[in-house]
């Protein structure tokens, strides 16, 4: 009878050097994503850019869907990463039974500079491209809803619970939820209109004075914005 065969187990440094080579194929993608879209990209494309074999991508990934998916898992793991401590702390200010109004700026705010950290740096902006690319049409609509369930719909309640509370109306109310998009349209626009910020400041990048302007400036038209919803000069929805 002949002796039963046994897989060989990957040793540590194989699957660190296959870690490393999904990563590379993940982040040659997401740069080409962002720049072309979903169809203006092939698969051995993302393989060239990222210096493997087109083989290598049906292997880590199955298909170019897969590796687009991927792609969204990532970018959704570095936002919940780099948002997750502005969150717990804008938690802590909400957990109050009477917070204080400053401390509720205070919180709305620090997430709005993080937010504007992650839109305006370089690897950011490769991030916001692609998500921007697809809520554009370019992608298969997958994205969004994998970033939207790992960070933004948390974000988004968290932003309109400190409205709430400013302005003394329910969470749920649509006024309350308009005002959130009303007031996160000065930092959204950078991430939708990216192109029109580059050529409006006559430079290719954004440096990073550039970015400490910006962020100033949405800062303290936010601060300007919330201090005005007093709860007694809130108009009642129609």
């Amino acid at each position: 009878m002949k002796p039963t065969q046994t897989r060989r187990r990957a040793s540590k440094l194989g699957y660190a050097r296959g870690e490393e080579t999904r990563g590379h194929i993940i982040a040659a993608a997401l740069r080409l994503f962002a720049h072309d879209g979903f169809d203006g990209v092939s698969t051995r494309r993302i393989a060239t850019e990222a210096g493997v074999n087109p083989p290598a991508l049906q292997y880590y990934f199955d298909s170019k869907q897969g590796v687009y998916n991927a792609c969204a898992d990532y970018v959704a793991a570095k936002l919940r990463e780099n948002l997750t401590d502005d969150l717990h702390r804008a938690d802590a200010v909400l957990s109050a039974t009477t917070p204080d109004r400053g401390a509720l700026i205070d919180a709305y705010c620090n997430l709005v500079a993080a937010i504007l950290d992650n839109l305006l740096s370089h690897e950011g902006s490769v991030w916001s491209s692609f998500l921007a690319k697809e809520e554009a049409g370019s992608g298969p609509g997958t994205a969004y809803p994998i970033v939207q369930a790992a960070i933004l719909e948390r974000l988004n309640e968290t932003f309109v619970l400190l409205v709430s509370r400013l302005c003394g109306r329910s969470a749920n109310a649509l006024e309350t939820r308009l005002r959130v998009m009303v007031i996160n349209g000065q930092f959204q626009t950078f991430h939708t209109k990216r192109s029109g910020l580059t050529s409006l400041i006559g430079a290719q990048k954004i440096s990073s004075q550039n970015m400490h302007l910006i962020t100033e400036l949405v800062i303290n038209q936010t601060r300007v914005l919330l201090s005005a919803l007093d709860k007694s000069e809130v108009p009642a929805a129609r």
